[in-house]
C-alpha cells in the first residue's frame, strides 16, 4: 500500500536493518477503544505492508478508553514500546510493552503505568538514566518526582 493510504495518528518510525516500521494510533475513533496498535513495514518509505496488529490492548485488558501514541525503541536486545492507556482511576498514563522483534507481538512489561498514579500523562518518551543503567519500566513509580 502507498504511504498516503495509511490512516494513523501520532506516527512513529523505527529503522532496523534497512527496513522501516511505522506505528501509530489507529485513526478510527481517535485512539479510544481501538483494540491496540498496528505496524506497517517498508523497504523504501513509499510502499508499505498492510497493517499487522503488533499489540492487542483487549487481550491485556488495556482497552478501557485511550490507546494512543506508541513509540518503539531497541534497548538491550529487545524492543520497548511506550504507549498511552487509560489507568484504572480514569487518568492516562504511559505504559511499557516489550517484544523480541519490531513487528511484535508486544506484551505488557511494566506493572501498570510508569507514571505516578495521580499524574495525567500521554506521549511518553524513552529516557535511560546512564547512572542507573536500568530500563525505565523497572524504575519505581516514585522515581519521576
Amino acid at each position: 500500500m502507498k504511504a498516503s493510504e495509511i490512516n494513523i495518528r501520532d506516527p512513529f518510525v523505527l529503522c532496523k536493518n534497512e527496513k522501516y516500521y511505522i506505528y501509530g494510533t489507529r485513526a478510527n475513533s481517535f485512539g479510544k477503544h481501538t483494540g491496540g496498535f498496528d505496524v506497517y513495514i517498508s523497504n523504501d518509505l513509499k510502499e508499505w505492508s498492510e497493517p499487522v496488529e503488533c499489540f492487542s490492548s483487549e487481550k491485556y485488558n488495556l482497552n478501557k478508553e485511550v490507546n494512543w501514541a506508541p513509540e518503539v525503541h531497541k534497548y538491550k536486545g529487545s524492543y520497548i514500546m511506550l504507549a498511552t492507556f487509560t489507568k484504572e482511576n480514569g487518568l492516562r498514563g504511559t505504559y511499557a510493552l516489550i517484544a523480541d522483534s519490531p513487528d511484535g507481538e508486544f506484551t505488557p512489561y511494566s506493572d501498570g503505568a510508569l507514571t505516578p498514579c495521580e499524574w495525567e500523562c500521554l506521549d511518553g518518551i524513552l529516557y535511560i538514566d546512564k547512572k542507573r543503567q536500568a530500563a525505565p519500566c523497572v524504575l519505581p513509580r516514585t522515581y519521576a518526582n
